[in-house]
């Protein structure tokens, strides 16, 4: 475009109005091209001047030599044309002012005015012939076309040199490093040393080549997160305690165990250290939960020193069966009840339950063991033959004493008369009987019909803090027998009957620790009018 743009340039021509002077007589026209005449012309002295044309006379001007009729024009150059507008007047003269070109040699063609380049294209204020190369500077090279037009250039691109400040050598393009080494993106001038991070140094040898480095090598630090500080190479601790191995910064707290929390006061003390203290756990088998400190026992129930886990059972007897239903709740436990062998001596199997009885007799719901017999009632002896078998009973015939109000008395089968003993609040006490109303007091009837007799025993102090009641004894001992404690704390020994207050109640300790059991005596219905009550017994004797 800028070649374009001179060559449209090169054909505007700015017109100079300039009038011509008249030379001396015998000087010739203008040697020089394209420049414009200084002055303007005077008028022909007619020395040396050719003879005027016949008849024209004041009818055109005088060019120098050249005579220009009115209206005509004369070109005394190819820059210049001057006209005669009126007769005998100074011719009037134009000259084309030629602008600067950029070429170096300019072509003059016959016929024209101004110069013109050869062709070629234009970089910036350069010129470059057709065919040509231009070097703008020493990365750039510029190509004009054989038939000119648009300039084309090639730029190099240089590599970035890896230096810091790379050298520039007159006539070359790219920067280029002096002598020196490498190290990774880092430029080392040859006989300096370079430190990429604290803890390394490098040094470049001064003929350059390899790049020498050495690194520091670190101890550990033993806080588990030391602090690097800018410009130093090895990491530090911060201030703070050591616990064997572990390091606790000053103003924290290590748990090496879920019981134990060591707190550090101060740097470079002792951490100072507690520790919890667990209570034992009740059940036999504790848990240990992860991240806590004291082992706790399974989700269950107490039965006594044991423990029984949510939705299992135990057995403390072979008789008996205690399931936990829900964490701390009481074990639901569940008795066998025996039917009470009607054998004196049951004999009790291992791991069974109930007692049975050994080969024998029976007689309704008693037992009669072989060879012996058996009295149901005062009057009525039964005998079970050795080998078992059928039972073999006799029965007493009584006679009856004389007189009208009769009654029976236990372990007698004959009747006797009613006045047969003393009156108690409780009963009748049978003459020579003696009667406990309770363990520490005693009654006795020395005839039939007067008072009882009765007194109360006294206790020695036990030699014990905690004395124990034992049922059916008086007075309190120290060593408690195995058996289960009643609501008024007394305790009945394992296997005894022990009668109540009430001569109907029996309550008897099925096993150490269990639940006293209790049984009501049902007495038969009475078919007279005036039963009579002895003292102790449960159930009311009849008249005769």
């Amino acid at each position: 475009m800028l070649w374009k743009l001179l060559l449209a340039t090169l054909v505007m021509c700015v017109a100079i109005r300039e009038t011509i002077g008249r030379p001396d007589p015998g000087q010739g026209p203008p040697a020089g091209r394209g420049r414009p005449f200084s002055g303007r012309g005077r008028p022909f002295s007619g020395r040396g001047r050719p003879d005027r044309p016949p008849g024209q006379a004041r009818k055109g001007c005088w060019y120098n030599d050249v005579f220009i009729p009115v209206g005509q024009k004369h070109k005394p150059d190819d820059c210049t044309t001057c006209t005669c507008e009126a007769a005998g007047a100074e011719p009037e003269c134009v000259a084309i002012a030629c602008i600067a070109l950029y070429c170096p040699n300019p072509e003059y063609i016959p016929g024209q005015c101004c110069p013109v380049c050869p062709p070629g294209c234009m970089y910036g204020d350069a010129f470059i012939a057709a065919g040509s190369t231009y070097q703008p500077d020493p990365c750039t090279w510029c190509s004009c076309p054989e038939d000119g037009g648009e300039v084309a250039c090639a730029v190099v691109d240089c590599a970035r040199p890896l230096c810091p400040e790379p050298e520039y050598i007159p006539g070359q393009c790219c920067p280029v490093c002096p002598p020196g080494c490498m190290y990774g993106d880092a430029f080392i001038a040859a006989g300096s040393t370079y430190q990429p991070d604290p803890c390394t140094w490098c040094s470049c040898p001064e003929d350059g080549g390899e790049v020498a480095c050495a690194v520091v090598d670190c101890a550990r630090p033993l806080c588990p997160e030391p602090e690097y500080i800018p410009d130093r190479c090895c990491p530090v601790c911060p201030p703070g305690c050591m616990y064997g191995d572990v390091f606790i910064a000053v103003g924290n707290t290590y748990q090496p165990d879920p019981c134990t929390w060591c707190t550090c006061d101060a740097d470079g003390a002792e951490p100072l250290c507690a520790v919890q203290a667990c209570a034992l756990p009740l059940c036999p088998e504790p848990e240990y939960i992860p991240d806590r400190c004291c082992p706790s026992c399974p989700s269950g129930c107490m039965y006594g020193d044991v423990f029984i886990a949510v939705g299992t059972t135990h057995q403390p007897d072979p008789c008996t069966w205690c399931t936990c239903e829900a964490d701390g709740a009481e074990p639901q436990c569940l008795a066998i009840a025996c039917a009470f062998p009607l054998c004196p001596e049951p004999e009790y199997i291992p791991d069974q339950c109930c007692p049975v009885c050994p080969p024998g007799c029976m007689y309704g719901d008693v037992f009669i063991a072989p060879g012996n017999t058996y009295q149901p009632d005062p009057c009525t002896w039964c005998y079970c033959p050795e080998d078992g078998g059928p039972v073999a009973c006799a029965v007493a015939d009584c006679a009856f004493p004389p007189c009208s109000n009769l009654v029976y008395l236990p372990d007698q089968c004959c009747p006797v008369c009613q006045d047969i003993g003393c009156q108690h609040a409780d009963g009748i006490i049978l003459p020579g009987e003696d009667y406990k109303p309770n363990p520490c007091e005693g009654c006795t009837c020395p005839e039939a019909g007067q008072d009882p007799l009765c007194y109360a025993m006294a206790c020695l102090e036990p030699d014990c803090e905690q004395p124990v009641q034992v049922a059916g004894q008086c007075c309190p001992v120290c060593d408690a027998p195995d058996g289960c404690l009643q609501d008024n704390n007394v305790i009945i020994p394992v296997g005894a009957e022990i009668p109540q207050q009430d001569p109907c109640v029996v309550c008897t300790c099925p096993f150490a620790g269990g639940t006293p059991i209790c049984s009501i005596i049902a007495c038969p219905a009475v078919s007279c009018d005036n039963p009579v009550q002895i003292a102790g017994q449960c159930c009311p004797l009849c008249n005769m």
